[in-house]
């Protein structure tokens, strides 16, 4: 993994121009790149993410001074939510323990796992570091045909029914945010672990799910009256289909509207979230927070 780069590659990661990486540096004291040998600003991985964080904040309206304080003070103005310790992460390094349990459709295991981890650590811990690689691992068995297609279901469902009884245990407070997919999209399990992350995070969360239709956004927008949103875009097929939902949630005068997932970039209208899902939940939190306060 690469650990060091130079302005422009942190500017194209980053999407922040290489001038106002600068101005960010020497205002704000937002990050401290190292030096090459020539004097030439190098960036770590840590500058790259301090950077995505305060790029969401500025584009949501949080002024940038503002922005850069609460990036620096752990990102988020996060009430009554510590950041995510980094105690039990011994006993969250089994990444494959579901894809066993599941390929023998021992349920018994499946819920004793889940509930051994989400039992170690804080649930963003959990979700970051050892659910979502567990889930990509299981990805990666059913592509080597040690998982046929029950074996998934049969994870996902154990799995999605655990970060529903989280989410449903989570007090639900501060500004309102949708969150869900839009239509044709299917693979939900991320969108729910961040609805769960997002409302530890100090949101009301209204999660509605895989496969929302056009008019359904609307709908949502008329009846629940939502002050933000966030929708997914896992490829390049849902970027028109999240476009279109954009746009719905924008003219009913939701905003802003974040946007998840592989294709997110490439979504208009939209303010791409971080990848990790503690991290874009903490600062969608604190954005909108800021904006409704």
């Amino acid at each position: 993994m690469r650990t060091d780069y130079s302005i422009g590659e942190a500017a194209a990661l980053t999407g922040v121009k290489a001038v106002t990486l600068r101005a960010w540096e020497s205002r704000y004291g937002l990050v401290a790149p190292g030096r090459s040998d020539s004097a030439y600003r190098r960036y770590n991985d840590h500058d790259i993410e301090l950077v995505r964080r305060m790029r969401l904040l500025v584009d949501s309206g949080v002024p940038a001074r503002r922005a850069a304080a609460m990036t620096l003070g752990g990102a988020t103005d996060e009430p009554d939510r510590p950041s995510a310790p980094v105690g039990g992460l011994v006993g969250l390094q089994d990444t494959a323990a579901i894809a066993r349990a599941g390929a023998a459709f021992d349920a018994p295991a499946l819920r004793r796992i889940l509930d051994e981890a989400f039992a170690m650590a804080e649930t963003e811990t959990v979700v970051d570091l050892w659910l979502m690689p567990s889930m990509r691992e299981v990805g990666a068995a059913w592509e080597r045909g040690e998982l046929d297609v029950a074996s998934e279901h049969f994870i996902s469902s154990a799995v999605m029914r655990k970060l529903s009884a989280l989410f449903e245990a989570t007090p639900a407070r501060g500004p309102r945010v949708v969150v869900g997919m839009p239509a044709d999209s299917r693979h939900e399990l991320p969108a729910l672990a961040f609805a769960l992350l997002l409302q530890r995070a100090g949101a009301e969360v209204l999660y509605v799910g895989a496969d929302v239709p056009l008019q359904s956004w609307t709908r949502v927008v008329d009846v629940w009256k939502p002050q933000s949103a966030v929708i997914a875009a896992t490829s390049a097929r849902d970027i028109a289909v999240a476009g279109a939902a954009a746009a719905a949630l924008a003219e009913g005068g939701v905003d802003p509207v974040y946007i998840g997932g592989a294709a997110a970039g490439q979504v208009e209208g939209t303010i791409p979230v971080p990848d990790s899902l503690a991290t874009a939940a903490q600062v969608v939190a604190a954005a909108v927070r800021y904006r409704h306060a």
